[in-house]
């Protein structure tokens, strides 16, 4: 009886096994193949290794995980340090104006000084004895340093007059009177008055 010959695999198929354990299993599994082969053999397993890792990785596919909860809403945080101030020059506003000439409201929610910015259309103020006149702001009674022009000869007229400034004193939050007040260096004689209406308030800190 003959016996039937087992057939030996070619090398190159023991060279695509090695190649596909190297690549599929994993380091240790693929040394302990490879170090039964000659040199040009390891090169070629290396190459089709490579080649093979390059296709899987390119199959993978990482997916996010899930999203996690929102966390929760911080304290709101303290006012910032925006600040400001406003000065007067050789002219100081006095207690009691002659004269109230207009005045406007505007309400705050915090506390805290205050820009205000009023625009005027015209102003124009006769004082007896030719005698100059002055004119500025005030809140809720008091002058806004830095906010008057002084020494307006009498009788002169004031177009796209601008007044400003900056409360001395913190303002409460809630509603304040904003008034262009007048005084001439005599007694008022008389005057004319053309307004914009409204004014402008921005609280600052401190």
């Amino acid at each position: 009886m003959r016996r039937i010959k087992q057939a030996k695999p070619s090398p190159a198929l023991l060279v695509a096994v090695i190649a596909l354990v190297a690549a599929l299993g994993g380091g240790a599994v693929a040394g302990v193949a490879v170090t039964s082969l000659s040199k040009k053999d390891k090169k070629q397993v290396t190459k089709i290794s490579k080649k093979q890792a390059k296709k899987l990785d390119k199959k993978i596919e990482l997916l996010p995980g899930p999203q996690g909860e929102q966390g929760l809403q911080g304290e709101q945080g303290p006012p910032g340090p925006t600040d400001g101030t406003s000065v007067n020059g050789a002219f100081s506003p006095p207690p009691t104006p002659e004269s109230i000439e207009e005045t406007d409201d505007f309400d705050t929610e915090t506390a805290g000084r205050v820009l205000v910015i009023k625009p005027v259309a015209g102003l124009s103020i006769g004082c007896s004895l030719d005698k100059a006149w002055d004119v500025w702001l005030e809140v809720d009674g008091d002058p806004i340093p830095g906010s008057g022009v002084d020494s307006i000869p009498s009788g002169e007229s004031l177009y796209g007059l601008t007044l400003s400034g900056v409360t001395a004193d913190q303002l409460p939050a809630g509603t304040h009177t904003v008034a262009v007040a007048v005084e001439c260096d005599s007694v008022l004689a008389g005057g004319e008055w053309n307004s914009n209406g409204g004014v402008s308030a921005v609280v600052l800190g401190g």
